[in-house]
């Protein structure tokens, strides 16, 4: 990188000394940086060009009017930055914080604050004296559907999220007073939904000003006070923003300091007044280098509409300077000609407030010197403890390792202490108790960069040491430890994962994290940290199976070795689908190709455990996937489907049909044959869906659709399992549904759209009374699961300091569900092909059938159960007990069915008087 802005200031210089009045009039050139250029911006007075290069993780900064270096900044792949006053605030994609960079300071890193959630992309903030430090900043999120946008004060290093939804673009007014959003870039819902008070958002208040409308707008901002916005190849004008006029070039680019805008085609630049007929001055003929795609295609589609911010020009001493980037080569083309005879600038322009170009900046601004020579500084690997007791000292190391500099508490309890090597000691007291976010500002060498650390402080002072958590040793976690959130989800992009564990318990998975719950998921039995991030994991007897971005890994239970990674070599892999009958997998992806990167294909790939291979299945599609707890049918849900460019021809039961690029579909396949056959679909199943879930017991299957279904878009449908373009019920909510969750034994189901949760009768549909208390607030719900013991919500939500959290929810039940949860689940969660290692038996104990290895469903799969036997406690003449429900009897055996469909036989008189009693009076059966 060096390197390459070395050879940068030798062709400055080069252009400079050729010709000292700058380039040819008319002609524009290459900006001499030879990294790709992903987005820029100018300071607010036109005095520096910041160009940003997130695969070098690095941002360059120029002089605006001679392009030489002034200093080129270190920081983690920025995607988007401004200029307001004396900040450069800088969107980090690869860390989810904003990074605050003082030009008057030699461009010092004087904070880094957290937005909220992952990729933020776009930044948005009233300008000159309006900048309050309130910025508006777009995440792109998983890039599908969790697309919010975070109002962040820069200042206090807090956030709070506004929307979440079909987002691009953010805006503010220059003056600060109204904000708005748009939809996505490459669909009609881009237009503006509604504007907003942005200086009574910035006091906790949403207060709408005007309605929006359902124009096709492009991405659009303004540069000064007044009507006029810019984005596309139009101007508009007023609030909300309306297109005026015809089209004023290829490229529309306003004057960041005179009352004018440019059109800006391949052969012509013509400069308009912005005045109400959008006046036109004059027109040039220029020469554009046939490399800038968009003006020498004639690409004007929707990427190119989204890059407009991106375009800058300025009238400075008389002159102006006008950058133009590429969205095809991520270059800039650059050019300095005389100004136009326009018209004075506005009186917001005009009056604008000190800047990092003024004479008090100049003296401190920096030439070409380079921040971080002595290398990056690597923050601890060993994780703080997630409780700390009062009274009790805490000593962290807050680096890998201990290096002199300069270390500030920034946020933090003010007993803290640090050594100048970066020693952190605390003794917490009482005023502590509670959840702690520690911020430090580490400074070596001139490298500044911020370490954070969240923990609580429990006072158990009381307790007494016998009641106390015990830790885990053999698990790196603390075992017994009952949290109130049981998993801090990490904002750098990992994934939250809640699933069932074999044993009864629940897995969550938080990137590298994995903890293992008890039943009640309120108790964290098992904590570790794997060495990479994984998307998705599940559990069989023996091994975990996780999905990696680039491979299955199977891992050992116990040791948590990786006992084998099968790679899978597709451009993106979504979601994991263990079979609980056979030890294979399947995932879901999605295939690109060279001519279409973007192409919507997902075929489903099926992955052998045992010999490691991996095959696509014919004609099997869909991004989100499920299979039955009997492993034989496997449902998958397809979204929006694309090949090649090309319409796919879905083999459906009764002829072949055209899936259209919009159209959704949820289909069953039969995975007991090879290949799987195709024995269902739902071609109206809702659109945008978010999920796809299956019932504990198998029978009904839901497709979380963010659209809903056709005509009953605020709904979600059981569809049966037996036949799934059948529905039994449908459970209605008053919005789109975000995600939903079936009880494993009861006949309960929980919705809920991000903001509220609804229960439900699993078999009719009707609403039942909240189930949680409605006194709290939780914000963003992204997941909700039911603990393994069904008598707490799993909810998967925004707390306001925690970031993302995982709560265990009780559950107020009704009498009825109390007892369907006390005769247990009437299927298996998961079954598996291979049973645990057998402990040593003694005669006549409880023992499995070597034919109750596999669950068989019945004919009726998927139908309702009838008089089915509840579980309950048996206990042997060695005071041995299981759990199981009663089968048959036969020649003085009993035959009884464990919860994973195994099947275990005793003989009778080996039973405990009341089993045997119990046995007795069941009815006998054919």
């Amino acid at each position: 990188m060096r390197g390459q802005f070395l050879v940068a200031a030798i062709c400055a210089a080069f252009f400079t000394l050729g010709n000292s009045t700058g380039f040819a009039t008319e002609e524009f050139q290459i900006l001499p940086v030879t990294s790709e250029v992903k987005h820029m911006t100018a300071s607010e007075d036109c005095r520096y060009l910041a160009v940003l290069h997130p695969g070098e993780d690095a941002l360059t900064i120029l002089d605006f009017k001679t392009q030489e270096i002034v200093k080129e900044l270190k920081t983690n792949r920025p995607t988007w930055a401004i200029f307001r006053g004396d900040r450069l605030i800088v969107a980090n994609g690869g860390a989810a914080t904003l990074s605050i960079f003082a030009p008057s300071k030699n461009w010092e890193l004087l904070d880094e604050v957290k937005v909220g959630r992952p990729e933020p992309e776009l930044l948005a903030a009233p300008q000159g004296k309006n900048f309050n430090n309130f910025v508006l900043v777009y995440c792109a999120g998983d890039r599908r559907y969790n697309m919010p946008v975070m109002l962040v004060n820069i200042a206090k290093d807090k956030f709070v999220e506004l929307s979440n939804g079909w987002t691009s673009s953010v805006s503010v007014d220059f003056a600060g007073r109204n904000y708005f959003a748009q939809g996505g870039t490459g669909s009609p819902s881009r237009a503006i939904g509604g504007v907003g008070d942005f200086k009574a958002l910035t006091k906790g208040k949403q207060i709408g000003v005007a309605g929006g409308h359902g124009e096709n707008m492009p991405l659009v901002y303004q540069v000064a006070d007044g009507p006029f916005w810019f984005g596309g190849r139009q101007v508009a004008k007023g609030i909300p923003p309306r297109l005026v006029g015809d089209a004023l070039g290829e490229i529309v680019v306003p004057d960041r300091m005179a009352a004018v805008c440019y059109g800006v085609n391949k052969d012509k630049l013509t400069c308009y007044a912005l005045n109400a007929s959008l006046s036109k001055i004059e027109s040039r003929e220029i020469t554009i280098p046939e490399k800038f795609g968009r003006l020498h295609k004639g690409i004007n589609g929707n990427d190119a509409a989204g890059t407009d911010h991106m375009q800058v020009a300025a009238t400075v001493d008389g002159k102006l300077y006008c950058y133009l980037w590429d969205y095809g080569s991520k270059t800039v083309y650059f050019s300095k000609m005389d100004g136009f005879k326009a018209p004075a600038p506005s009186s917001a322009v005009a009056s604008k407030s000190k800047r990092p170009g003024s004479t008090e900046a100049s003296k401190t601004a920096g030439s070409a010197t380079k921040v971080g020579e002595e290398g990056a500084i690597a923050s601890n690997a060993e994780a703080l403890p997630k409780k700390i007791e009062v009274g009790k000292q805490l000593s962290y190391r807050l680096l890998a390792e201990q290096r002199e500099g300069s270390y500030r508490l920034v946020n933090g309890p003010a007993t803290i202490q640090i050594s100048n090597r970066g020693m952190l000691t605390w003794t917490p007291s009482k005023e502590d108790v509670g959840p702690q976010d520690i911020k430090v500002r580490v400074v070596i060498g001139g490298t500044a960069t911020f370490v954070r650390l969240e923990t609580e402080v429990v006072d158990l002072t009381d307790v007494p040491e016998a009641a106390r958590p015990k830790a885990d040793t053999a698990g790196g976690g603390n075992r017994g430890e009952e949290l109130e959130h049981v998993g801090v989800h990490s904002v750098n992009g990992d994934h939250i994962s809640l699933c069932y564990d074999t044993a009864g318990t629940m897995l969550l998975l938080d990137g590298r994290i994995l903890h293992v719950l008890d039943k009640t998921g309120m108790v964290v039995e098992k904590t570790h940290e794997f060495e990479e991030s994984y998307r998705q994991i599940a559990a069989r007897p023996d091994y975990y199976v996780a999905l990696a971005p680039k491979s299955l890994d199977l891992i050992d239970r116990k040791t948590f070795k990786v006992i084998r990674s099968i790679a899978l070599d597709f451009s993106q892999v979504e979601m994991l689908a263990v079979d609980p009958a056979h030890k294979r997998s399947f995932v879901t992806t999605r295939a690109a190709t060279k001519k279409k990167p973007f192409d919507k294909c997902h075929p489903v790939v099926v992955v052998d455990e045992v010999r490691g291979e991996v095959e696509e299945l014919p004609d099997v599609y869909g991004l989100r996937i499920v299979i039955d707890p009997a492993g034989k049918r496997l449902f998958t849900a397809a979204q929006d489907l694309e090949k090649d460019g090309q319409e796919i021809d879905l083999r459906l039961p009764g002829g072949v049909r055209d899936l259209w690029k919009n159209f959704d579909v949820v289909q069953a396949y039969d995975i007991s044959q090879d290949p799987p056959r195709l024995v269902g679909s739902n071609d109206e199943p809702g659109a945008n869906g978010q999920r796809l879930v299956i019932s504990p017991d198998g029978r009904h299957v839901s497709y979380v659709a963010g659209g809903g279904a056709p005509g009953n878009p605020y709904s979600i449908a059981a569809l049966s399992t037996a036949d799934i373009g059948r529905e039994s019920s449908r459970y209605q909510i008053q919005a789109y549904p975000q995600d939903a969750c079936y009880h494993p034994s009861a006949n309960l189901v929980a919705c809920t759209n991000g903001g509220k949760i609804w229960f439900f009768n699993r078999k009719t549909g009707v609403a039942l009374d909240d189930r949680i208390d409605a006194g709290q607030s939780r914000n963003d719900i992204r997941h909700i699961y039911f603990a393994p013991d069904g008598k707490r919500l799993m909810v998967n939500y925004a707390h306001p300091k925690l970031g993302r959290v995982v709560e265990a929810v009780s559950l107020k039940l009704s009498p009825t569900e109390l007892e369907e949860i006390a005769r247990g689940p009437q299927k298996p969660l998961i079954t598996a092909e291979t049973a645990p290692p057998k402990a040593k038996k003694h005669k006549g104990d409880l023992q499995e059938s070597g034919a109750g290895l596999k669950y068989d469903p019945p004919d009726d799969f998927g139908a309702d159960p009838g008089d089915s036997e509840p579980v309950r406690t048996w206990t042997d003449s060695r005071g041995k007990t299981i759990e199981a429900a009663f089968d048959s009897t036969q020649d003085g055996k009993v035959q009884l069915r464990k919860a994973d469909g195994k099947i275990l036989t005793v003989p009778l008189d080996r039973l405990q008087k009341s089993d045997q009693e119990y046995v007795r009076s069941r009815p006998a059966k054919p």
